[in-house]
């Protein structure tokens, strides 16, 4: 089976892989402080923005948005 995503974002299928874990366990710790600060308010205020944040920035930072990866990947 062929998987054309990960290629189509410019990383191998491991690379998409390893990334796709990292963004699931950021949701997860999301969706647990999102619990504590709804019985909690005073407590996670700012966790989903940090978080949200975050994950912007490794989206951009990965596969074909890195410009540095995109280049070294059209030279092959």
């Amino acid at each position: 089976m062929v998987f054309h995503h990960p290629y189509n974002t410019c990383m191998s299928y491991i690379e998409h892989m390893f990334f796709s874990l990292e963004i699931s366990a950021y949701f997860g710790l999301g969706f647990l402080k999102a619990i504590v600060h709804a019985f909690l308010p005073d407590l996670c205020i700012t966790s989903t923005t940090d978080i949200t944040t975050h994950i912007q920035k490794r989206l951009k930072e990965t596969g074909c948005r890195n410009a540095k990866i995109f280049e070294v990947k059209n030279l092959e």
